[in-house]
């Protein structure tokens, strides 16, 4: 997003008092309470001549927590017109420039300062409703914005480079809807973004470091519910129990990017990533944090130097999918919380592959991978609040305890072979001396492995294992697995409630 379409979602955003017919300055005043509610400051110098409140010298500021530093922005004039039909139209000029300032740091000793040109040939943004329930429609074409001006401080590796960043976007459209409660703001906002390409240089004394990507197309749907007074990150849990909550999707396709590194002449690295589609959820409120990505079709490209690797490395993967879900507010009861990774169809590139296996004794598979697990947890603090967290963690004890564990599916496949897991445990913290201080587990899990003889001959054959390796690790696993089959193994775990532990029906504890 342009900060010219970030600017204009501010605009359309902004609380204002309550009228019957919505006024340039109401806008004005959604421009400031928006920046409020999201932990900043807005001022501005505003003039009225006629229908049009023209707002100038416009300074955002937003205080980082922790005492981490500031980041500030000035930009401006911004033109808010009463079209007389009850609306306002929001307008910029064609191109505007942005000065902005960051300091960081405990002794804020990095500096960051520098400014952008905004260019908006064809940016239309109407406002209508009233001050309590407002709507944004903008759409605009040949977005750009560039900074070339950047002068960084505190940072010995970059002082002196020179930095260029570019960006442009092909077409915008999107809808906003702002909703003031008495203590709540509520947006609700869709978006299609098409054609966006940046290019990202940054050149120092000793390297140079240049990153472009392109994106066919993004959609997205958001909708955040905010305190109107803004919130402190030191007091978020606070801010959740009164009603925070932020979600959306996105919907991601025709993604390319490259990034490329030089150091002191030499490559260090060229990478090229081109994806299918990315399609993402993310919740965060009261409930917890629940984030889910799926990707398809990604292509990888990394091109290292020759005396390391002779040949780039390629490599695809159908489809990668990703969830985290937990709780994050103190509870007495468990509630549930979830990871999930997923590789499937990972292929590398045969040149590369027969690199490591030039005799062909291993298929070439896909690699697949899969961890899914669930839990029952219950969370003993406010994990959010981090000077609870940090007394925890300097006193050696995990703020949380996990009632139960479903391993839904652990899986790896590839090379000819695989071994997967699943099954379930409960834990008892009222045991803590069965297993020597910790949770008592109870529940069973079975391990399945195919193939691993062969591929086990194979690795000898190739000279990656010696007799010496393989002999001691099949007597290790003779001890806790059984044959199911041809070299097919199969191991089952099983705790009770007396603390016993059996493997393939063997007591061992």
């Amino acid at each position: 997003m342009t900060r010219t379409l970030a600017l204009s979602l501010v605009a359309a955003l902004a609380a204002a008092p309550a009228s019957a017919e919505l006024t340039a300055e109401d806008a004005w005043a959604m421009f400031q309470d928006v920046t409020v509610a999201t932990g900043g400051r807005m001022d501005g110098t505003a003039t009225r001549d006629g229908d049009v409140l023209t707002v100038s010298n416009i300074d955002v500021e937003y205080l980082l927590p922790f005492d981490f530093g500031e980041l500030s922005m000035r930009f401006g004039p911004m033109m808010l017109t009463e079209t007389g039909d009850g609306a306002v139209a929001v307008s910029y000029p064609v191109e505007m420039r942005a000065s902005f300032f960051g300091q960081f740091g405990p002794d804020d000793d990095v500096t960051l300062t520098g400014s952008m040109l905004i260019e908006q040939p064809d940016q239309e943004v109407t406002i209508t409703g009233t001050a309590d329930d407002m709507t944004m429609v903008s759409t605009g074409s040949g977005l750009a914005m560039s900074i070339n001006e950047l002068d960084i401080t505190g940072i010995a590796e970059v002082e002196g480079g020179t930095f260029d960043l570019r960006v442009g976007i092909g077409t915008t459209e999107g809808t906003t809807r702002l909703l003031r409660g008495p203590e709540l703001l509520t947006i609700e906002g869709q978006s299609a973004v098409e054609d966006v390409e940046t290019a990202f240089e940054l050149t120092a004394a000793a390297f140079s470091s240049v990153n472009t990507s392109r994106v066919a197309r993004t959609t997205s749907e958001t909708r955040l519910v905010l305190p109107r007074d803004g919130f402190p990150l030191t007091e978020i849990a606070a801010a959740l129990r009164a009603g925070l909550s932020v979600e959306g999707t996105s919907d991601v396709s025709g993604s390319v990017s490259e990034a490329r590194t030089i150091e002191n002449g030499v490559l260090v690295s060229d990478q090229l990533t081109v994806t299918d589609r990315i399609v993402s959820t993310f919740r965060f409120d009261a409930d917890g944090i629940d984030i889910d990505g799926d990707a398809t079709g990604v292509d990888l490209r990394l091109v290292l130097p020759e005396d390391l690797v002779p040949v780039p490395l390629e490599a695809s993967i159908a489809s990668a999918r990703s969830g985290f879900a937990m709780p994050l507010l103190q509870s007495d009861t468990a509630q549930g919380a979830r990871l999930l990774l997923a590789l499937d169809g990972f292929d590398v590139d045969d040149a590369l592959w027969r690199l490591f296996d030039p005799a062909e004794y291993l298929p070439a598979d896909p690699l697949t991978f899969v961890m899914d697990l669930e839990a029952e947890i219950r969370p003993l603090i406010d994990l959010l609040d981090f000077e609870a967290f940090g007394a925890f963690v300097d006193r050696g004890e995990t703020p949380v305890e996990i009632d139960s564990l479903t391993i839904d599916e652990v899986l790896i496949a590839g090379a000819g072979a695989s071994a997967a897991a699943d099954g379930r445990f409960t834990f008892d913290f009222d045991d803590m001396e069965s297993f020597a201080g910790l949770p008592r587990p109870e529940g069973s899990a079975t391990a399945r492995i195919l193939g691993l003889d062969a591929l086990l001959d194979a690795l000898t054959e190739m000279g990656l294992l010696s007799d010496d390796d393989v002999t001691p690790l099949r007597f290790g696993l003779a001890g806790f697995t059984r044959s199911v089959g041809e070299d097919a193994l199969e191991s089952v775990l099983e705790i009770t409630p007396e603390a016993q532990v059996f493997v393939n029906g063997q007591r061992i504890r």
